[in-house]
């Protein structure tokens, strides 16, 4: 196995975690509450994203989506599309749904803080499914960065070094 082999296999793993975390909020769970380390997937993008920035080349080519595109199988072009798509439609449907604010225990009660101003109170299942929500917002972006590193890494071939 080589180096980019397994960088590729990390980020196929940090994806399928992201979309299980993803997943899980649509059902108003907050994984991040009894499974804590799941915020590690943050930085997990990070370690994976400067192996793939030398792999694809730092500076955008002329053709650059066609050209990175064509190395990969057909499924794997899609997949990459439909989480460009679904990413930003996910993150505005985070801001609409956090209503401007995220969730946190204060003088034990459950609120909606927006930069230091309490906008409300909620109850504990609305503060619940706003937990779920933030997590919701990070994981979408999760899943786009770990998969698009993985299918760099793993199809993404070399390109001779100009003389």
């Amino acid at each position: 196995m080589t180096v980019r082999q397994a960088f590729a296999i990390f980020g196929f793993v940090g994806f399928f975690a992201s979309l299980l975390v993803h997943l899980t909020t649509f059902f108003g769970i907050d994984l991040s509450r009894s499974v804590p380390w799941v915020w590690v997937l943050h930085m997990g993008i990070f370690v994976l994203f400067i192996p793939m920035l030398i792999v694809q080349g730092v500076k955008p080519k002329k053709d650059y989506w066609n050209k990175l595109l064509a190395d990969m199988p057909r499924w794997a072009g899609y997949a990459l599309k439909f989480f460009f798509v679904y990413v930003p439609i996910n993150f505005l449907l985070f801001i609409f749904l956090a209503r401007g604010g995220v969730p946190e225990e204060r003088d034990g009660k459950y609120v909606l803080n927006n930069h230091g101003t309490i906008t409300r109170e909620l109850s504990e299942v609305e503060y619940e499914w706003q937990k779920a929500y933030v997590l919701r917002g990070f994981s979408g972006h999760w899943m786009i960065f770990y998969l698009a590193a993985a299918l760099v890494l793993l199809y993404k071939k070399s390109e001779p070094e100009s003389p």
